[in-house]
């Protein structure tokens, strides 16, 4: 298990150009799934302005991570971000003795 950190920056613009108003944006929802599944599951909604948003006890494996800013009007198209959260090792064993018989 690890944990995630999942920061992004906030736009300033709308996708023609024009600039985003003060109070326009609410909060950005963000989703998870393992690599290569359908389904996205919303693990966070971070209200405006936060940045970051801190995913505890991730199981190994490679997940995908999805962002969406909410707010007055049109959600934003999703980003994604993808990370590999390794398996760790197993510990040594307890014990391991030899002896002469």
């Amino acid at each position: 298990m690890a944990n995630v950190i999942i920061s992004f920056t906030h736009p300033t613009d709308r996708v023609d150009g024009n600039p985003i108003l003060p109070g326009e944006i609410t909060d950005v929802q963000v989703s998870a799934r393992v690599q290569g599944s359908p389904v996205w599951t919303e693990i966070a909604v971070v209200d405006f302005p936060g940045a970051s948003v801190r995913v505890q006890d991730v199981a190994p494996g490679d997940w995908e991570y999805q962002g969406v800013v909410r707010g007055v009007g049109a959600d934003s198209a999703p980003l994604t971000a993808q990370i590999a959260v390794p398996f760790a090792q197993l510990g040594p064993l307890a014990t391991f003795d030899a002896t002469l018989e």
